[in-house]
C-alpha cells in the first residue's frame, strides 16, 4: 500500500495466558520506567501527534503483572515486530514508500471475540466469529468513506494489517483536523463500544473509563470523543451558559476530568459529590445495569477522595472554563458525621470550594447516605439553608463575588413537599434548584433483573416523576427562578420536555451511558431550537 504520511498504531496482541505472563515478567521493568504507572497520576502526554503512548489491557487475565491500564510508553518498531503484549508503532516518515506488513498476522476475527473471552470468563479459550471482523471492518469502511482525511483507514484494513480487536490508527499530523470535526464519532459507533463494555462489571467500566478520560484529556487523544459545542448562550442564576446542557454530578466524583467531560461540548460540567473527609461509600457491588428500561441502580454512597485532593483536581482543569465553560462543584455530608451535625459538613465542604466554583449544590437527595433525605423535612431544611445562606453571604464579602447556591432535591416528593421547599428556597434567598436525584421507586422497572437492589434509580424511568417535580416548582416558585433539571434524559426529546415543565437549563448522566458523547450535541441543538420557539 501507498501511504504519503506517518501512521501511529495502537492494537491489542493477545496470547495465551501463560505466554502472557512469561512475556509480562520480562516486560516488567521497561514497563515501570513509563511515565503512566496508574490511573491516578498526571503523566505527560508526547509533544507529536504521531507518538503514542503505550496501551494495555486491565484486564488481569491479560495483565497480572500489574493492573495499570496506561503503563508506559514504547519506542517506534517495525510493521512486523512481534510486540510482547501491545503492538505500537509510531514515529514513521514513509514519504511515499511501500510498505507490505509483512509477518503480520491477520487476526481480526480473533482478536475481538479473545479480548471479549478474557473479560468475561478469565480463562476461556477464544472463539473466532466473523461477526467481530465484520464490525471491526465495517467500522473501519465507514470512517474511510466518511472523510477524505480517513483514506488511510481504508488502505489499512486492505492490507490485513490488524493486531486484535482494538486498534487505533490516525494518520500522522491529521489530528488537528480530526479534532475539529464534529462528527469524529462517526467512524466509532458508541453502540459498538458498548456492547463490549456492557460485559464487563459496572464500577470497572466506570473507573476505567474515568481513567482514560483524565490521561488523554488535553492532549490530541481526546479529538476521538471530542464533539463541537452547540452554541446556544442562556444566563441563569447570574451565569452566562454556552448552552443548555450540562453533566450532572455523579458521574466524576473527584473531579479528574472536566476538560475531558467538556470537551464532549456540554455548556455546563457539576462534579462531586465532595465530601470534607475521604470515604469509600457503600461495599461493592453497587452500581447495577436495567438495560431493558435504559436505567442503572446505584448505592455508591458518597465514595469520594475528599476536598483537599477534589480540588487539587478542579484547579488543575483550564480549557473548558478557558472555553466560556460552567462548572458547578456538588458537596454532602460524610457518612460518619451525625444527621444532626450534618450542617457542619456542608459548612466545611462550602467554605472550601467557594473560591473555586461557578456554581455550588447542596446535595440532600442522595438515597445512599442514611437519613440524608431527611434534610428535605420542613424544620431541617429551614435550619440547614438558614446556616448556609449566613455563611454564604460572608463568603461572597470576603472574595468579592458572588457564586450561586442550588439546592438539589429528590424526585421522591408530593406536592405538598415540593411547596414546602420551595418556599424555605424563597424564604432564604437560595440561587437556584436542581430537580432531581435519583429515585427509590421501582414501580417502572418490576421483575427486571437487579430490580430490587438497594439503591438510587436512574434513566428513562425516573423522566416523569423528575418532570412532576419541576412543573411543581415552577408553580410554586414562579417563572425566574432558576431551575435545572436532571433526571431520564435519554434523547433530545427527554431534554425538551424538561424545558417544556419549567426548567432551565437540562443535565445527563445515565443518558451519556446509553447513548454516548452524542446525545449531548443532540439535546443541545434540540434545545436551543425549542427555547427560540418557547
Amino acid at each position: 500500500m501507498d501511504i504519503q504520511d506517518g501512521v501511529a498504531v495502537v492494537g491489542e496482541h493477545t496470547r495465551t495466558q501463560t505466554s502472557l505472563t512469561t512475556q509480562l515478567r520480562k516486560a516488567s521493568r521497561h514497563l515501570r520506567g513509563g511515565h503512566f504507572n496508574d490511573l491516578h497520576g498526571q503523566g505527560i502526554f508526547p509533544q507529536s501527534a504521531h507518538k503514542f503512548g503505550l496501551v494495555r489491557n486491565a484486564d488481569k487475565a491479560v495483565c497480572q503483572v500489574s493492573d495499570d491500564f496506561f503503563s508506559g510508553e514504547r519506542c517506534a518498531t517495525a510493521f512486523d515486530h512481534e510486540a510482547t503484549l501491545i503492538n505500537f508503532i509510531g514515529a514513521i516518515d514513509i514519504h511515499r514508500q511501500t510498505v507490505h506488513g509483512k509477518g503480520v498476522q491477520d487476526r481480526d476475527a480473533m482478536g475481538l471475540q479473545q479480548m471479549r473471552t478474557l473479560i468475561r470468563a478469565r480463562h476461556s479459550p477464544p472463539q473466532p466469529t466473523a461477526r467481530a471482523s465484520q464490525c471491526q471492518n465495517e467500522l473501519i469502511d465507514r470512517g474511510a468513506r466518511a472523510h477524505p482525511h480517513y483514506r488511510i483507514f481504508w488502505h489499512v484494513r486492505n492490507s490485513r494489517l490488524s493486531y486484535g480487536g482494538f486498534q487505533f490508527i490516525l494518520g500522522h499530523g491529521s489530528v488537528p483536523k480530526l479534532c475539529d470535526n464534529a462528527n469524529i464519532m462517526s467512524w466509532l459507533p458508541y453502540p459498538l463500544a458498548r456492547e463490549i463494555l456492557f460485559e464487563m462489571d459496572a464500577e470497572r467500566v466506570h473507573d476505567l473509563t474515568m481513567g482514560l478520560l483524565a490521561r488523554f484529556q488535553n492532549t490530541p487523544m481526546q479529538c476521538a470523543w471530542s464533539a463541537q459545542r452547540v452554541e446556544d448562550p442562556v444566563r441563569v442564576a447570574g451565569l452566562n451558559f454556552p448552552n443548555r446542557v450540562g453533566l450532572a454530578a455523579g458521574l466524576d466524583k473527584n473531579g479528574r476530568c472536566i476538560d475531558g467531560l467538556g470537551a464532549m461540548g456540554f455548556g455546563f460540567i457539576e462534579v462531586g459529590t465532595v465530601t470534607p473527609k475521604a470515604q469509600p461509600g457503600n461495599p461493592k457491588p453497587r452500581i447495577f445495569r436495567l438495560p431493558a428500561r435504559r436505567a442503572l441502580i446505584n448505592r455508591l454512597g458518597f465514595n469520594n477522595e475528599g476536598l483537599e485532593a477534589f480540588l487539587l483536581n478542579v484547579k488543575r482543569a483550564h480549557s473548558f472554563r478557558a472555553s466560556g465553560g460552567v462548572v458547578g462543584l456538588n458537596i454532602g455530608k460524610n457518612a460518619t458525621t451525625a444527621i444532626e451535625r450534618a450542617a457542619d459538613d456542608y459548612v466545611l465542604g462550602l467554605e472550601a470550594v467557594y473560591p473555586h466554583a461557578d456554581y455550588v449544590t447542596v446535595n440532600i437527595s442522595s438515597p445512599n447516605t442514611q437519613n440524608l433525605r431527611a434534610l428535605q423535612s420542613d424544620d431541617a431544611l429551614d435550619g440547614l439553608l438558614s446556616v448556609l445562606r449566613e455563611r454564604h453571604q460572608a463568603l461572597a464579602s470576603q472574595h468579592g463575588r458572588l457564586v450561586p447556591l442550588f439546592l438539589k432535591i429528590a424526585p421522591d416528593l408530593d406536592e405538598a413537599q415540593v411547596e414546602l421547599i420551595a418556599q424555605a428556597l424563597l424564604k432564604h434567598g437560595m440561587d437556584g434548584v436542581i430537580a432531581t436525584n435519583t429515585t427509590v421507586s421501582r414501580d417502572a422497572v418490576q421483575g427486571l433483573p437487579h430490580a430490587d437492589e438497594a439503591g438510587g434509580l436512574s434513566g428513562g424511568p425516573v423522566l416523569e416523576k423528575s418532570n412532576q417535580v419541576i412543573r411543581a416548582l415552577r408553580a410554586s416558585l414562579g417563572p425566574h427562578f432558576p431551575i435545572i433539571g436532571v433526571g431520564g434524559v435519554i434523547s433530545a426529546q427527554d431534554a425538551v420536555s424538561k424545558l417544556h415543565c419549567g426548567a432551565d437549563l437540562v443535565q445527563i448522566y445515565t443518558g451519556l451511558i446509553y447513548r454516548g458523547p452524542r446525545l449531548v450535541s443532540e439535546a443541545a441543538q434540540a434545545l436551543a431550537a425549542a427555547s427560540r420557539q418557547h
